[in-house]
Order: C-alpha cells, then structure tokens, then sequence
C-alpha cells in the first residue's frame, strides 16, 4: 500500500480494532520468493519500518507476535 492509502484506511477504520501482518522483507522472505514468488516484494510500495510508524501515530500497540521471523503480526487499538 502507498503512505496516502494507508492513511485513507486508518481513517476509514477509527474506532475498531486492528489486526495487522507486516512482511519484514527479511532474507528468510527473500529465499521463500525466489523459489515460490520471485517478484513478491517488487511491488512493495512502504517499507515494514514506515508502514509500522505510521500505524503508531494513530494506534497503540496492544499484542505483537512474530511468525517464524518472516511475518510481525499486531493488535492495534486507536489513540
């Protein structure tokens, strides 16, 4: 998603809770998609880090859980 969707959304969204997964683009992710999706992350228009700032100017973080390194997954609550 670009920064001007993600924003649209959050604002779509307030007040419910959110369930977030952020790809972390690591190279574990990078070795996955050259055997099954070699163009997966081509198309990735924010960065995990950035995508995550801007959830935190909106939202507090109730839960977070990685899986296998590959994938963060968040519970967001809105400020």
């Amino acid at each position: 998603m670009t920064t001007e969707k993600i924003y649209t959304a959050l604002f779509d969204l307030k007040p419910h809770d959110l369930i977030v997964g952020i790809s972390r683009q690591g190279i574990l992710n990078k070795i996955g998609s050259a055997f099954f999706a070699p163009y997966a992350h081509d198309k990735a228009a924010t960065s995990p880090k950035v995508e995550l700032e801007i959830l935190k100017k909106f939202c507090r973080i109730k839960k977070h859980t990685s899986i296998f390194g590959l994938i963060d997954i968040y519970l967001l609550e809105y400020l």
